[in-house]
């Protein structure tokens, strides 16, 4: 797949000591359309792919 450029933010949740990182893609882009490919594998590579 190569590299994937990302947006990171990371939510808090005032008074708690609770974050939440998210990354994310811009919508339509290649780089959202190999996060796409790497939920449905898992990233992991078909047979086809090897040879």
């Amino acid at each position: 797949m190569g590299d994937i450029p990302l947006d990171c933010d990371v939510l808090v949740v005032p008074g708690a000591d609770l974050r939440m990182v998210t990354y994310t893609a811009a919508t339509g882009s290649s780089d959202a359309g190999k996060l796409d490919l790497l939920r449905v594998t898992g990233g992991h590579r078909s047979a086809t792919a090897l040879i």
